[in-house]
């Protein structure tokens, strides 16, 4: 599962590996006052999070080939959130999750279930994976949509970095 990935596009995106120079947009993002509202309490902002939080994927993409990438979109230039695969550690069993985040003021425009949707395809085609996950807050409804519209099913809830979580899994 060491396949590289690289810069690629969907119909609105373009994706590209994370870099120094996004830390000041991510900072921005991190910001947001709802951003942490479904993560973790381990997961909180401290004034080093955005550079913290790329220089991890970044090292995903050194050990593992992968990672949250940036989702840049076509029109404006603009990077408007993150998308990609991550290794996660789940009931004791290694997974690999179709993670995303988009900046407040572009959800709800179909960015997060379009870039969900081809990295399902990336998780598939490129990496041969039998299936994905997705870790999902119980409150938040709209990644549950977003899961939904990517073929995924939710298979369990369960206790997620001592956070009450469902799993939604979609296979080949």
């Amino acid at each position: 599962m060491h396949a590289r990935l690289t810069n690629q596009n969907t119909e609105r995106l373009s994706i590209r590996m994370l870099t120094e120079n996004d830390i000041d947009s991510w900072e921005l993002f991190l910001k947001d006052t709802d951003v942490f509202e479904y993560y973790p309490s381990t997961m909180q902002y401290n004034e080093n999070y955005a550079h913290d939080w790329i220089t991890k994927q970044i090292q995903r993409y050194q050990d593992e080939g992968f990672g949250l990438m940036a989702l840049i979109d076509k029109e404006s230039g603009v990077l408007i959130g993150q998308c990609g695969l991550i290794r996660q550690k789940l009931d004791g069993l290694d997974e690999v999750e179709i993670g995303y985040h988009i900046r407040k003021e572009y959800r709800g425009n179909g960015y997060a279930t379009e870039a969900a949707k081809h990295f399902k395809k990336v998780a598939f085609n490129q990496l041969f994976l039998d299936s994905v996950i997705s870790i999902i807050h119980p409150e938040n409804i709209a990644s549950q949509m977003v899961a939904s519209r990517n073929g995924m099913t939710k298979e369990k809830s369960t206790l997620w970095q001592g956070m009450k979580s469902f799993v939604y899994r979609v296979a080949q």
